[in-house]
């Protein structure tokens, strides 16, 4: 065997030891590592008491979707999100439900007049589209922190 062939296999047994020596002298590095604090505050969970902050906000949604309630007379529940600025709400954001209302859910919500003290916090509802009957109407989401009913007139 030539003296290059022997260097050439002699090399990745070399690596090997170096690497088989080296691995323990690592290990001892990261265990003396500095421990590292993190601080800072969780993604706040939205907030559901809507009624209890904003008391006209189902008048004020009554009258501001009304147009568009006679118009589609569809029915469901849409989820309702918002962030509340001084300017009032913004960032709103709706699901579910029929999608008919949801461009003017989000105009009506942007409008209401009583977030700007809770500037900071997020709030979440669900606003019910009934029909006019009244034991529906009572019971769609009855019990439900977050509920708001309007009903077609």
């Amino acid at each position: 065997m030539s003296m290059k062939h022997r260097g050439l296999t002699a090399q990745p047994t070399l690596l090997a030891l170096l690497l088989a020596c080296s691995c323990p002298l690592a290990l001892a590095q990261t265990s003396e590592l500095s421990r590292v604090e993190v601080s800072g505050s969780a993604t706040a969970q939205p907030r559901l008491d809507v009624k209890a902050n904003c008391p006209s906000i189902e008048l004020q949604l009554d009258e501001a979707l009304a147009g568009a309630m006679a118009r589609h007379q569809e029915f469901g529940t849409v989820e309702v999100e918002l962030a509340a600025s001084p300017d009032g709400p913004t960032q709103v954001r709706t699901s579910g439900g029929p999608r008919v209302y949801r461009q003017a859910i989000k105009q009506a919500v942007s409008r209401l007049d009583c977030f700007q003290a809770h500037a900071g916090q997020k709030f979440r509802f669900q606003l019910a589209f009934v029909s006019p009957d009244a034991a529906e109407r009572d019971t769609a989401l009855a019990g439900q922190a977050g509920g708001i009913t309007l009903a077609s007139k």
